[in-house]
């Protein structure tokens, strides 16, 4: 359900030197961004103010857009809560949605100068009889400052100011340093993650959708799978070299779709299930090549623990991903718990990422992939047993 707060936009004038809201940011100009955080945030409208004879173009989202011109608005004719934003501020989703949750508690005028003001529908202020911006965004911040609006520190890591159109690049490579996630495992952050980035950054121009890279991301697994069926040194660190490069690769779908507000439902279930799909066909085909190599049987009862065991998880992680999310919505349930700072769910988090192939490829080096199958036949089973444990505390 969406909150009663519309964003006000407050287009620069045309002769400004400011950022332009039609650069180019990785496929997505600036206005689209920030109509696209605006929708991800929860807002319920859109309202853009230009310039007289300003035409602008912008990208259809879920919610209401409407372009006025400069004074010929005032915003005591919208009802509920305003956030007025200037149009050369780059908006982060998580940004605003921090300055809606802090004008609902607030009840006032709140202000950053020159970039951000959230105004309360019952708040004070001559500013809600007067024409919207018929002197541009800076003479409308500037009667913010000088009523009793209430100022609040910038959060610089949230908003990229763009001064003119030569800060393109400072922009782009503020938006990848968003993608990297606070959860992030130390191996994740020093390797993985500087690799996907980079890959990322060049797929972000062209027409390659999110889906697509995870479908061959799954491909590369697979295939970096098969040859655990072999006990040979070179061949199991072919194979795990493979699998690495899978694992930069898994990174980049999400990444992509965050970039390009491209994410799904669709394409989170693709991505879980891929990547478990992955694991499975991987652990099972060291339980096999390791039985046919020794003459015994009990690797594939191992085995088939591990698989069962990641499926398992598997289900219990995608339960509780989707039944975070809202009816209609992408889910942003990004860890095994609600809440992350329980030490059952701080060691779940941990034993849940991925570097575990950094060892399976330490170990291919002298032909031993195989010896990691029977930790993941206890783990994953007392991972499962955790995650319920956690589940029921929370309900």
């Amino acid at each position: 359900m969406k909150n009663d707060v519309t964003l006000v936009i407050l287009m620069p004038p045309g002769d400004d030197k400011k950022g332009s809201s039609g650069s180019d940011l990785y496929g997505l100009s600036l206005i689209d961004r920030n109509l696209h955080a605006a929708e991800r945030s929860g807002m319920a409208r859109v309202v853009i103010i230009g310039t007289p004879g300003t035409v602008l173009h912008v990208a259809e989202v879920g919610i209401p857009v409407e372009m006025v011109e400069a004074g010929t608005l005032c915003l005591n004719s919208i009802a509920g809560t305003v956030i007025v934003m200037a149009g050369h501020a780059l908006a982060d989703t998580k940004w605003l949605s921090g300055i809606i949750a802090a004008s609902a508690v607030s009840g006032g005028c709140m202000v950053e100068p020159d970039v951000i003001a959230a105004l309360a529908c019952d708040a004070d202020g001559d500013w809600r009889d007067r024409p919207v911006a018929p002197g541009g965004p800076d003479a409308f911040f500037t009667i913010l400052d000088q009523s009793k609006c209430r100022s609040f520190p910038p959060d610089r890591e949230g908003r990229f100011i763009m001064e003119s159109s030569r800060d393109v690049v400072a922009a782009e490579n503020w938006l990848l340093q968003r993608l990297i996630k606070s959860g992030d495992s130390f191996m994740a952050r020093t390797i993985n993650r500087p690799l996907s980035l980079a890959i990322t950054r060049r797929l972000a121009r062209t027409d390659v959708t999110p889906n697509q890279i995870t479908i061959i991301s799954v491909l590369i697994g697979l295939m970096g799978a098969l040859f655990f069926l072999s006990m040979d040194p070179m061949i199991q660190t072919t194979g795990a070299f493979i699998l690495l490069i899978h694992n930069v690769v898994d990174g980049c779908d999400g990444e992509l779709a965050r970039l390009k507000f491209q994410s799904s439902r669709m394409g989170l279930i693709l991505d879980m299930w891929g990547d478990n799909l992955v694991h499975a066909v991987l652990f099972a085909c060291m339980g096999i090549g390791w039985s046919f190599h020794s003459g015994m049987t009990w690797p594939l009862v191992v085995a088939g623990i591990a698989v069962v065991g990641t499926l398992w998880t598997a289900w219990l992680v995608f339960r509780r991903t989707m039944r975070s999310a809202e009816p209609g919505r992408v889910p942003q349930f990004l860890s095994v718990a609600e809440n992350v700072d329980t030490k059952l769910s701080r060691i779940l988090r941990n034993l849940g990422n991925r570097d575990f192939f950094f060892g399976i490829f330490a170990l291919s080096l002298f032909g031993k992939g195989q010896w990691l199958l029977p930790l993941v036949a206890m783990g994953s089973v007392l991972y499962a047993i955790g995650l319920i444990v956690l589940n029921r505390r929370e309900q």
